[in-house]
Formats: structure tokens, sequence, C-alpha cells
């Protein structure tokens, strides 16, 4: 009897002892992850997104990679001169290239109608303006940003040469697309004016 008894205290405590001993080696139990984190061995593993012993840290880049040169800032890409889309994806000056039917009366010029054709440049945003008034000699270097092109200020055979225009129009149905070109060209005190202070704006077609 005295044995029986003493046998049921020895198992009563070995059972308290092991269950004590487990919730003491529950390494997760005073852990608390937080923005969803799972504890694993004492430590919090972050869903993605989140880092800190905790996961208390937000991290928005930590999901997005930006292209071409592109920073990630507070979750949106930043980018470099020449690109833009969600992930720097697109190159700007892509919806440029091709002909483009000229239409355009200036202020020290005659009604004309010609083709010019936009090529690429040297840098990611620099694109050629090939045939520019209707002059086969003229290439005009041009800058992309974003749906703007623009001339700076250049000498060019001789004229003095700035402007810019803006691209609207459908980037996936270019023959909906016009770029309203405001430039003017100026040699020996005369300036040949399309929109920028007098006259009226060049428009380009496809």
């Amino acid at each position: 009897m005295i044995r029986t008894f003493l046998a049921t205290i020895i198992v009563t405590l070995s059972v308290f002892t092991l269950t004590l001993y487990s919730c003491e080696k529950d390494a997760c139990k005073k852990v608390n992850c937080q923005n969803g984190g799972l504890c694993d061995n004492g430590g919090c593993v972050c869903p993605t997104g989140y880092s800190g012993p905790r996961c208390e840290i937000y991290e928005p880049c930590a999901t997005i990679t930006c292209m071409n040169g592109g920073t990630c800032v507070d979750g949106t890409c930043n980018c470099a001169l020449g690109f833009e889309g969600q992930y720097c994806e697109t190159s700007s000056r892509n919806k440029f290239f091709g002909l483009w039917i000229v239409t355009e009366d200036g202020t020290a010029s005659n009604p004309a109608q010609y083709t010019v054709s936009l090529v690429t440049g040297s840098t990611a945003n620099e694109i050629r303006i090939l045939n520019f008034r209707n002059t086969s000699s003229n290439s005009v270097i041009a800058f992309v940003y974003r749906d703007t092109i623009r001339i700076l200020p250049q000498n060019i055979g001789g004229f003095d040469i700035s402007g810019e225009g803006v691209l609207t129009g459908g980037v996936n149905t270019p023959q909906d697309q016009k770029i309203d070109f405001r430039y003017k060209v100026s040699k020996d005190g005369v300036t040949d004016d399309f929109g920028v202070d007098a006259g009226s704006a060049s428009l380009w077609n496809r």
C-alpha cells in the first residue's frame, strides 16, 4: 500500500516536473511577433516587407526592384533620366521614334508640310530629329522627359534653335499621337517663331 502510494507520488512529481520543464523550454512563450510575424525557436520570422526583432519595422521597398538605375523610395520607383513605368522598365523616348508629318506656318516662313524622322541619340534620353525644318542636312539634338521633347539652345548651320513639344495620344495607338511643338529659329536678327512668343505651334502627326 505504501509502495503504491509512493509510486503514485513519484509519477505525479515526474509529470509535473516534465510539464514545468517543457514550459520553461518554450522559447516562444514570451515572444510577441507583430504584423503577422511567426515565432520560431524564440525568434520572429517576418512577412515580406517587415523586419526587426519583432517585425515592427516596415520596409516598403523590400519587394520592389527598380530597373535601369531607378531607386525605390517609400515603395515607389524614382526612375533615372530617360526611363518611366512602375518599375522604370520603359524607355521614355521609344514612343517618339519614327516618322512624323509636320504642318507649320512660322512668323518668317511660308506655310509648309514635310516629314521628319526621330531616331536614337547617344544617351538614354537623347533623340535626334532628322530633316528638321525640311533641311536634310539639319540633325537637331533633343532630349525626352517623359511626354516632353525638348530642344535645348543650339546652333545648327548658323541658326540658333530652341523649343519643346508635348506628346499626346495613346502610346499603343500611334495613329492618334501628335506633338504640339513650339520652337523658334533665329539668324542675323530675324526670328522665325512657331508658337513660342508669336505665331502658331508646329503640329506633328503620325
